[in-house]
């Protein structure tokens, strides 16, 4: 069954990919190994997007700050405890 006019596609690599438009005319992507998870991502994100709360690190950031960021963002919940304790 086509799922169209959702911006949801499945990989080469077995992954589902979804964007979503951001306000400055860019996409934002996300991935998730299933259909259901990558359209829930999809919908967090397009009400992260209407509410302006999707806030990226900005071009004139140190890389320690950049480190930070990513650190403190959601990484945690992708990699095991020792990975990201190391």
């Amino acid at each position: 069954m086509p799922r169209r006019g959702e911006n949801i596609y499945k990989r080469k690599d077995g992954r589902w990919e979804c964007r979503v438009l951001k306000s400055n005319g860019k996409y934002q992507y996300s991935y998730a190994k299933t259909y259901k998870e990558v359209k829930e991502k999809r919908n967090i994100l397009q009400e992260c997007v209407k509410s302006g709360e999707l806030k990226l690190p900005s071009a004139s950031m140190s890389a320690v700050l950049l480190f930070e960021y990513w650190l403190n963002n959601g990484l945690a919940e992708r990699v095991k405890p020792s990975t990201y304790a190391r």
